[in-house]
């Protein structure tokens, strides 16, 4: 029986897409890990042929990984979080041969779709890093027989998420007991992960025997100054009267300072604020902000994993996989009679 290189990678504890770069003198392989390939192609005869590079390269020829990445204009790339994870997701790919480009924003009355342009640059899978749940045209990708990993991605088979609903729920138990009872939680809305950090903050007031009340929700979307601006006026005006404003990330949470300092409050004295992420900013600036901070690095790491897997058709076993956060106790709380 002919040698493949299957047979190949698996003697040399690597993925095909390795093999093939090595075999076609491409990619960013070490030279050890290159001469070992070349040495065991030797050992077991293997003779490579135009239909045997053909066969090992199928569909994977570029070695090339798409990301979506769609936020609003003024962070994209630039948001510390998706930067942090989208790092790290390189990294890991780059190791496997593999390299990464950013898809362009499709809109829905657009002509091409994504599936056309994936395939016009013969790109061997995606990773969506971000976008809106209602883009039909992302979400019809989704739906494609394309190797596809999302994070935080609702409909997206095949995901990476943080311990969203959880880390919400302790988040309200350390505010529980620097005293809080009075509550006004921020959200963009009540779907997707969103709605699992919503369901985790009533969870976290169930288990410390805090009733619900509606008019804690405050609706205002994320990373947005003129969002902080508006869900604090609401916080400010509620009848509630809270004395911790959970902001739905950090950037909102940052903005939120200097607007109620020219309001006349001082965090934490006159309230206490949260934020979400755990991007570096938060921690470095004063009063360092109380936040729930995603582990950015395993998110990608573990994103790129799935989607290799996915690429060389491995079994997957878990198609969602769930990443502890952590609760940074910053200054932007404090304990309250």
């Amino acid at each position: 029986m002919a040698v493949t290189i299957y047979d190949i990678a698996k003697r040399c504890n690597c993925s095909t897409a390795t093999v093939s770069k090595v075999l076609n003198h491409a990619g960013r392989i070490s030279k050890e890990k290159r001469k070992e390939i070349l040495d065991v192609c030797k050992e077991l005869g293997y003779v490579g042929s135009e239909s045997a590079r053909a066969l090992a390269s199928n569909s994977r020829s570029s070695h090339l990984i798409g990301v979506l990445l769609h936020i609003n204009e003024d962070k994209s790339i630039t948001h510390e979080l998706f930067s942090g994870i989208l790092n790290s997701f390189r990294v890991k790919m780059e190791e496997e041969g593999y390299d990464i480009c950013l898809l362009r924003h499709i809109s829905d009355d657009d002509t091409i779709d994504y599936s056309s342009l994936i395939a016009s640059r013969g790109i061997n899978g995606v990773f969506i890093l971000s976008t809106s749940d209602d883009e039909r045209k992302a979400v019809e990708l989704i739906n494609e027989d394309i190797p596809t990993v999302g994070f935080d991605i609702d409909r997206s088979k095949y995901n990476v998420v943080s311990n969203n609903k959880e880390s919400v729920a302790e988040l309200v138990d350390y505010l529980v007991s620097l005293g809080h009872t009075r509550f006004a939680y921020v959200t963009p809305g009540n779907h997707g992960v969103a709605l699992e950090r919503l369901n985790g903050f009533k969870l976290g007031l169930e288990r410390n025997n805090i009733k619900f009340d509606e008019r804690m929700v405050i609706n205002a979307p994320y990373y947005c100054e003129e969002s902080a601006k508006i869900a604090t006026d609401k916080a400010l005006g509620s009848p509630l009267k809270p004395t911790v404003i959970m902001y739905p990330d950090d950037y909102t949470a940052i903005s939120a300072i200097p607007y109620l300092r020219s309001l006349g409050y001082k965090v934490p004295k006159d309230i206490s604020i949260t934020g979400f992420d755990g991007i570096e900013v938060a921690s470095v600036m004063r009063p360092s902000i109380t936040t729930i901070k995603q582990n950015q690095t395993l998110l990608g790491e573990e994103a790129a994993t799935m989607l290799l897997n996915l690429i060389n058709k491995e079994e997957i076993i878990e198609t969602t996989k769930i990443i502890d956060s952590s609760i940074v106790r910053g200054e932007s709380t404090q304990k309250i009679n």
